[in-house]
């Protein structure tokens, strides 16, 4: 900050003379330390957990030139190095913390404290898990927690179910206080209890507690173990106890007990659970008189107890036995595999040889074949001559037909099919009806009468007189009006249909 300091000198009495009066002046600047306030972005002063907050310094100082610092009770904080300091999610851990803002010139330093007050939800951060009672006497279930506002502790009773019944019901809340003491014990009070904080506006937070019954340690472990001769082998005793064993032994097999001093193969191991313990014992290289019944024991000032555990050899297959079962289990799958790609491609083309000789007739077909074939189609009375003839002019044959051999279409989609030059998908046309007076049947004429004369029924003499290809259809006139008569087919001799469609 700078000013103007002035000096006039006046001489007494002599007030005539212009230059009475006399001025000097001189500007002074004058240095200072920073003059700062700190402001958050927050509306008021408390703060909520995990909100983002920003605070920011500002200020005078002469000289202008200044350096930040931050610190957070009292301790810098690393990077905070200019005149904001952001918090993007701050946790309970800030409330009731010191946060610094401190600015220095070449003149010195200045800086402002700000507490902070953090609203945040329940936290339980103590709780007595396990508790042991003895019947007809005092117990406590302690709960600590912690929140801003102070939280509002309540126990519940956990019905058998393994459920807290709802709130509604008097009888399950037993507490609204940190501790719940029960003044005598009785054998309803054991069980399972629930402690819950709330803090308004935030998520309740919960922890279980178990009340037992304090007794001697109840041993629960696998009666038989296994380990194999010359490895590390183990054996587990697990005591479920409240209190928990003060004393743990271990005897060998023949009642000898174990010195882990002096043994040196022999070693103890105690895991700690929530409510009782796991003794492990642990043996560097199992030989064979360490296999058998082992003991364990127990003690707590509740009483003693013993169980036996016996330690089983395991018998492990030499690794080249294994290489070898390894080796042989491919070579089967492999052949099983080779054997079922081979009776699949001999059965299909089995039924492909089936296919052909029911549908079909090759140049590569028997001469035995091909002459019981001539045998059957050859007539041997006039009637067959006459039958034969007759089919011939009934079926006419597209000059499309390539003489492929049948194939099944039936699961086919239509638009699928292969579309050939003639009417149908067999290789041949529909026969025509040649029209007569009359009509052979079974070896007898039958008269048809005059209904069924060609030139009423719309019949064009060229179609037979040989101006048509045999590929040609020529469009009928008939009369719509009245539905056409019903013709009927004279059966080949030793034939079906589907046979003529590849022997004519």
């Amino acid at each position: 900050m700078s000013s103007r300091v002035e000096c006039e000198a006046i001489i007494p009495n002599y007030q005539q003379h212009p230059s009475n009066r006399l001025r000097a002046s001189q500007i002074l600047d004058v240095l200072f330390v920073p003059n700062i306030t700190m402001r958050t972005n927050a509306s008021t002063q408390e703060l909520r957990e995990k909100q983002a907050v920003r605070f920011h310094c500002t200020g005078d100082s002469n000289p202008r030139i200044v350096t930040w610092r931050w610190e957070r009770n009292d301790t810098t904080i690393p990077g905070a190095t200019t005149d904001t300091f952001i918090i993007p999610d701050i946790s309970h851990d800030f409330h009731n913390n010191k946060i610094s803002c401190i600015a220095t010139n070449r003149v010195g330093s200045s800086r402002v404290d700000r507490r902070l007050d953090v609203k945040y939800g329940a936290r339980i951060v103590h709780i007595t898990e396990v508790v042991g009672a003895d019947l007809d006497k005092p117990t406590e279930l302690k709960c600590e927690a912690i929140g801003n506002p102070a939280p509002i502790v309540t126990w519940r009773r956990k019905n058998k179910g393994g459920r807290v019944a709802d709130s509604g019901h008097r009888s399950t809340t037993v507490s609204v206080q940190s501790v719940y003491r029960i003044d005598r014990v009785s054998p309803h009070s054991f069980g399972w209890y629930v402690c819950t904080a709330t803090v308004n506006n935030f998520p309740p937070a919960s922890a279980e507690a178990m009340l037992l019954k304090n007794d001697r340690p109840n041993l629960r472990s696998e009666k038989d173990q296994m380990a194999t001769e010359g490895k590390a082998a183990r054996l587990e005793c697990l005591a479920h106890s409240i209190p928990k064993p003060d004393r743990i032994t271990w005897y060998r097999p023949g009642g000898n007990r174990i010195n882990f001093a002096t043994s040196g193969r022999f070693s103890e191991e105690t895991v700690h659970m929530l409510y009782g313990v796991k003794s492990i014992l642990h043996i560097a290289s199992a030989q064979s008189e360490d296999f058998g019944y082992y003991n364990c024991t127990m003690t707590n000032c509740y009483g003693t107890v013993s169980e036996k555990i016996q330690l089983v050899e395991k018998h492990v297959l030499p690794i080249t036995f294994i290489i070898i079962g390894v080796i042989a289990g491919v070579v089967v799958m492999f052949v099983a595999g080779l054997a079922c790609v081979l009776y699949m491609r001999c059965r299909n083309e089995k039924h492909a040889g089936s296919v052909l000789g029911s549908y079909t007739d090759t140049d590569s077909s028997s001469d035995k074949t091909v002459k019981k074939r001539d045998k059957l189609d050859s007539p041997s009375t006039l009637m067959g001559q006459l039958r034969q003839d007759y089919n011939k002019e009934m079926y006419r044959f597209s000059a499309d037909y390539d003489d492929m051999p049948y194939k099944d279409f039936t699961c086919v989609p239509l638009q699928e099919q292969p579309q050939k030059a003639n009417n149908n998908g067999y290789g041949y046309i529909e026969p025509y009806e040649a029209y007569s007076d009359h009509q052979i049947y079974d070896g007898d004429y039958v008269h048809r009468g005059d209904d069924l004369v060609p030139e009423r029924l719309g019949y064009d003499p060229l179609y037979g007189s040989g101006n048509y290809s045999m590929s040609s259809f020529r469009a009928n006139n008939y009369d719509t009006s009245t539905p056409p008569p019903t013709m009927t087919r004279l059966t080949p001799l030793h034939m079906s249909n589907s046979k003529l469609a590849t022997d004519v």
